[in-house]
């Protein structure tokens, strides 16, 4: 789907700087900067996706790492949204398996 987009990055790499409150961050600083990539964006009809890769070794974890990783990719999904006033989603492809999870859909 990605070769097929109009619109792609790799590699996007970006800073942020997010409320404590858009972080869960209770009694914390009021700002913070974050700095991470986007490994793979693209753009379709309905809007944007966004895919993180991640080399875990998975053994029965899976789930356990989906819930380490989905705040990651939230924040990534919120911003890309907000960047480019279109619907975004944002999901984890393993690559020692090649599994691809979407958080929210689950």
């Amino acid at each position: 789907m990605a070769a097929r987009s109009r619109r792609r990055a790799a590699s996007h790499r970006g800073s942020l700087r997010p409320d404590g409150a858009d972080l869960g961050i209770a009694g914390g600083p009021a700002e913070t900067v974050l700095q991470g990539a986007i490994d793979l964006a693209f753009e379709e009809d309905c809007g944007w996706v966004l895919v993180d890769y991640k080399s875990d070794t998975i053994v029965d974890n899976l789930d356990e790492l989906v819930a380490y990783y989905s705040p990651q990719i939230e924040l990534y999904r919120s911003y890309w949204e907000k960047l480019t006033g279109r619907p975004t989603k944002a999901g984890l492809y393993f690559v020692s398996t090649g599994q691809e999870v979407w958080p929210a859909d689950a």
